[in-house]
């Protein structure tokens, strides 16, 4: 693969990093490119990309929630398949993939385990501390109390599901629902976000890499000429002289070069074929 072609993106994890420039520039001199680091939001237009495939048709907004290892957002798309609103969680691991790393620790099992153990959980516990650090010590003591782990993992996952709520309130609540990250994995973290939304969420079949995929489908149709179907949405806002009449800064194309095309829907559903054959 030529050098030009590649391009090499950091998120979130690289975004809070304390010592990054080291890492950067560790990172530089092993994979010979160097990396950027994108915003939340260019992050999170990925993500919808990377999904954009599988959410049902709809003429209202859409909704993605991206629960990962370190942070959960919340997006919303436009019917013009834009990203309308975004809300992040990246100050607390609360909710996020680490927390639940420390809910099977503390009681005692595999994370493989934790999902049919809330599943059958019955009876709904005040857990008030959603802190990583703390909420172990509480879970702690239930289990010194006599509490059930079973009722302690489910009254968990509900008390996430009803923290993931709050970033939804930012956004704003909409359907189609889609769940992405590593968390979407979790059957009970799905059901108990259903059950907070009242409404079906749909889970891509790998929902750990949306965001890549994202980017990898982003880079294909740049690279042969094509846009996304991000850029079409965008395409269709910019007047003769590039200008945006939303206000969004031109910056904000998914290809990013100004010079907008036809999307090539062959190419689209090849792409995606593809993804899926991978």
């Amino acid at each position: 693969m030529h050098a030009d072609s590649v391009r090499v993106v950091g998120t979130n994890a690289l975004r809070m990093a304390h010592r990054k420039q080291v890492f950067l520039e560790r990172a530089r001199e092993a994979l010979g490119h160097p990396i950027e680091i994108v915003s939340g939001r260019e992050e999170a237009r990925l993500i919808y990309l990377g999904v954009a495939h599988g959410i049902p048709d709809s003429p209202e907004r859409r909704l993605v929630i991206d629960i990962g290892g370190q942070d959960s957002k919340a997006i919303t798309i436009d019917s013009e398949g834009l990203v309308d609103n975004f809300a992040m969680n990246d100050r607390c691991a609360s909710g996020t993939g680490r927390f639940f790393d420390v809910l099977a620790r503390a009681l005692g099992y595999s994370l493989e385990e934790l999902d049919d153990l809330a599943l059958a959980g019955t009876n709904d516990l005040e857990v008030s501390s959603m802190c990583a650090t703390f909420a172990e010590t509480e879970i702690i003591s239930l289990l010194a109390e006599g509490a059930a782990p079973e009722d302690i993992a489910a009254s968990v996952h509900r008390s996430v599901a009803t923290r993931t709520l709050g970033l939804v309130s930012q956004v704003g609540k909409a359907t189609p629902v889609v769940m992405t990250g590593g968390v979407a994995h979790s059957r009970a973290a799905v059901k108990f976000l259903s059950d907070a939304l009242r409404t079906h969420v749909h889970v891509p079949a790998q929902p750990q890499i949306s965001g890549a995929y994202g980017a990898a489908l982003l880079a294909l149709e740049s690279l042969r000429g094509a846009t996304t179907v991000v850029g079409q949405a965008i395409e269709r806002e910019h007047t003769h002289d590039g200008s945006l009449p939303s206000g969004r800064d031109c910056k904000t194309c998914s290809i990013g070069t100004g010079k907008h095309q036809p999307i090539d829907v062959e190419l689209w559903n090849a792409s995606v074929a593809e993804g899926h054959r991978t």
